[in-house]
Order: structure tokens, then sequence, then C-alpha cells
């Protein structure tokens, strides 16, 4: 494998975990207290993250990126 690859697995990997992590706790949190979001909104919005890093980890595992 390249460096380049390897560097786009490990970012992806990396991208994968905030989204999982952080989307629904931090986004959640900034939205609300800092943005004065609606908290309706920045729960869907925290959820739809936590989506897109479920999509993203079952890809990684079907690709054989992660073992």
């Amino acid at each position: 494998m390249s460096e380049s690859v390897n560097l786009r697995n490990v970012l992806l990997i990396v991208l994968t975990a905030v989204l999982l992590f952080a989307g629904p706790t931090y986004v959640i949190f900034i939205l609300v207290d800092i943005l004065r979001v609606n908290y309706f909104v920045s729960l869907v919005f925290g959820f739809g993250l936590f989506l897109i890093g479920l999509a993203l980890l079952f890809r990684l595992l079907r690709d054989r990126v992660i073992p």
C-alpha cells in the first residue's frame, strides 16, 4: 500500500470516531448552549451525524480497512 492510501484510511477512521462520539455529544452542546439553536433541531442534527458515522464505520469494516 502506498502512503497516500494509508493516510486516507487513517483520516477516515479518525473522521468516523469524531462523528460517532463528538457528533451526538459536543455538537449538540455547541448548538444549544453557544449558538442558541432549538434543542430538538440540535438533537436531530447530532443524530444525523451519528448515523453518518455509523454508515462510514460499516463501510470501513466492509472494505476491511478496520480488521
